[in-house]
């Protein structure tokens, strides 16, 4: 028996390689196609130009064949000049008078010039065209001259179009151009995407580099490159700005262990402690010291309770049951909660009810004005006000809560909302919290499509903004 194993290796390619290949092929393919299409378009171009000149040089020829006749009698010499001027661009003449009796024949008269120069046209545009059909065809003009016909000229030249030496070294020459001119397109063009994939490829190995400093812990090293690419330039800013996010979050994180150590670990030693003196005979197990024990249990279990709390309002598991309800009442409710904590510190609550209905979760938004309120009672200052504003805009239930108190740090702002963070870096429950009460009210608005919005200066207040969709979402 065996085992037929098929591994299949993926294998990846750098990123110059795939921008830069793709692009030379690209280029290399529109470049030849462009050669291609610019070499027949003016090949053909050039080619119509020869005909009108050829027609246009027979259109001479016969016209300068008839100014030598003059008084019946013919001017041979000049006859044969303008047959040898005709045979230098090609074309061969014979001439006849109006008897058919042939006058003069430049191809009798200088046959091997005459072929030697059929014979270089035939090779030439045999070789250039590749071919055969085409003949050096005779045809027949009449020779007038005012308006009697004075004879006829037979004219053959190469069909239906040829090159003369000249031309062809001229249409070679433009062709080469043209030839040129593609391969230092895509000269240039794989140079440019050279430097362009550079530009693209060198920020983004930076930003690899970047992740992997990440990846081992290393947040503080920052990505400093300057490119003119939008999307390269936004990429940068997002993993920086991701790095310092990740070291904030470490910082809140080792604050929140030793935090939690700390919460754990006081109430722990001190129940161990007392259990111990009253098991080794140091303490008798009074009323009083058992009572002691029994608050350290109590604290512990609050904290525990606290975390328990936590995860039931974290936002992906939050059961809302919705109702319309009057949001006025369940200000009143909590207000009229906290009226003997407030009227304890002589702070003044105002509200003016407006009888305003919103599709929530009533308990849930109860929840969330209970924690507000109760951070803003606790952090006022005695003989203070807070101000409670319900209002209704844009189809948007927006309730705010202000307070007097000392207000929150601008460094702190951004984590307020952070699970277990206590802007007042205390580590008592008494005055500092847990730090999951703002969490949980982000989470409950959150979880009815809402958003909370905090404004606070240190020393001078805080004011706290919930916007609830008042219809069902």
């Amino acid at each position: 028996m065996g085992w037929d194993i098929n591994l299949k290796v993926r294998k990846y390619k750098s990123l110059n390689f795939k921008v830069i290949v793709p692009s030379i092929v690209i280029i290399i393919i529109v470049t030849l196609l462009t050669v291609v299409i610019s070499k027949f378009y003016f090949d053909k171009k050039f080619g119509d130009y020869i005909m009108i000149k050829n027609q246009n040089t027979v259109q001479n020829i016969l016209m300068e064949l008839s100014e030598q006749y003059s008084d019946n009698k013919w001017d041979y010499k000049g006859m044969e000049k303008i047959s040898y001027n005709a045979l230098d661009k090609g074309i061969i003449v014979a001439l006849y008078d109006k008897e058919d009796k042939e006058i003069m024949n430049i191809e009798k008269n200088s046959k091997d010039k005459c072929n030697r120069i059929m014979n270089f046209i035939k090779s030439s545009m045999e070789g250039k065209y590749g071919s055969t059909t085409s003949q050096f065809e005779p045809v027949y003009y009449p020779l007038i001259k005012s308006g009697e016909k004075i004879g006829e000229v037979r004219i053959k030249f190469y069909g239906p179009i040829f090159y003369m030496q000249n031309e062809l070294v001229f249409l070679d020459i433009v062709n080469k151009i043209i030839l040129g001119i593609g391969v230092l397109l895509i000269l240039a063009s794989t140079v440019i995407g050279f430097i362009i994939s550079r530009s693209i490829t060198r920020p983004i190995n930076k930003l690899m580099t970047k992740a992997k400093y990440i990846s081992k812990g290393e947040y503080d090293k920052k990505i400093e490159i300057n490119t003119d690419i939008l999307e390269i330039n936004d990429l940068i800013n997002s993993i920086n700005n991701l790095s310092q996010s990740i070291k904030e979050q470490e910082n809140i994180r080792k604050r929140l262990t030793g935090d939690i150590s700390h919460e754990l670990k006081t109430p722990l030693t001190n129940i161990q402690s007392h259990l111990e003196a009253m098991i080794y005979g140091i303490w008798e197990p009074t009323e009083e010291r058992l009572l002691s024990v029994k608050e350290e249990a109590e604290r512990l279990s609050s904290l525990v309770s606290d975390m328990q709390k936590l995860n039931k309002y974290d936002e992906s598991s939050i059961k809302l049951k919705k109702d319309n309800v009057n949001i006025s009442d369940i200000i009143c409710f909590v207000i009229f909660q906290f009226s003997n904590l407030a009227k304890s510190k002589n702070i003044k609550i105002e509200y003016e009810k407006k009888n305003i209905n919103l599709y929530c979760d009533k308990d849930k938004i109860t929840q969330a004005l209970v924690n507000i309120l109760s951070n803003a009672i606790r952090y006022s200052n005695e003989g203070s006000t807070i101000f409670i504003e319900e209002k209704l805009k844009d189809n948007k239930v927006i309730i705010s809560i202000e307070d007097q108190g000392i207000g929150i740090s601008e460094e702190d702002l951004k984590y307020v909302f952070e699970r277990f963070y206590r802007a007042d870096k205390s580590r008592t429950r008494a005055t500092g919290g847990t730090g999951i009460g703002l969490t949980i009210v982000k989470s409950i608005v959150s979880s009815h499509g809402g958003e909370v919005k905090l404004e606070s200066k240190l020393g001078e207040g805080s004011k706290f903004t919930i916007i609830l969709p008042k219809e069902k979402i």
